[in-house]
């Protein structure tokens, strides 16, 4: 009787985690929306534009770009692109013709650098971002939100 009752939960077991493989299969992200935000910066008279592209729960991209255009989203010879998930906080501060950016995600810089605008970006550590969470006005900084508006979409 024993053994039934082991083979019955083993099999349970299987069939639980065959289900849950087949649903999350069938809510790819391939077939979920894509949601935009814009947020722009003005640098000694130059707008910049953080854009962000969300999609499911697992793809949330944010891109610096000099084009306003949120379906013209990544563009490697112009666009800077924070590599990993957006959520990550983000600071930031405007100084002359300088945008000063300080996060733990990686920021990948594009094939052609702006002439008008010096991009400084300064990798934190977990620690630095827990310090700065709390003094970031302190140092005279903002922090980033770009949230999806409901309103933008693309024709793709």
């Amino acid at each position: 009787m024993k053994m039934n009752i082991d083979l019955s939960l083993k099999t349970e077991s299987i069939v639980i985690i065959l289900v849950l493989l087949a649903l999350t299969a069938c809510t790819s992200n391939q077939k979920a929306a894509v949601e935009y935000g814009v947020t722009s910066v003005n640098i000694n008279g130059q707008e910049l534009y953080f854009k962000r592209a969300r999609r499911g729960l697992d793809y949330d991209l944010l891109i610096l770009s000099p084009n306003k255009d949120h379906c013209a989203i990544e563009n490697p010879e112009a666009d800077y692109r924070f590599e990993g998930f957006t959520p990550n906080a983000i600071y930031y501060k405007v100084e002359g013709n300088s945008l000063q950016l300080y996060s733990q995600t990686q920021l990948l810089k594009p094939e052609k650098v702006h002439d008008k605008v010096k991009v400084l970006h300064f990798h934190m550590s977990p620690s630095d971002a827990a310090e700065m969470s709390e003094r970031y006005k302190d140092k005279g900084l903002a922090l980033l939100k770009v949230d999806v508006d409901q309103s933008l979409t693309c024709k793709r």
